[in-house]
């Protein structure tokens, strides 16, 4: 079993210079993703369009 942590999600879909490797690995396999990601993801873009 493969979880996925939000930091991750937020930088291969939202970095500026996501990883080949990371975008590879998101696109490819089926992960497991926690109950609160979707809370977590939202708040950390929402951090960074503030920084913006």
């Amino acid at each position: 079993m493969i979880v996925i942590d939000s930091s991750a999600l937020v930088e291969a879909l939202a970095g500026s210079f996501p990883a080949d490797a990371l975008l590879t690995r998101v696109a490819e396999i089926q992960f497991h993703i926690p109950y609160l990601l979707d809370y977590e993801f939202r708040n950390a873009v929402r951090g960074l369009a503030l920084t913006m």
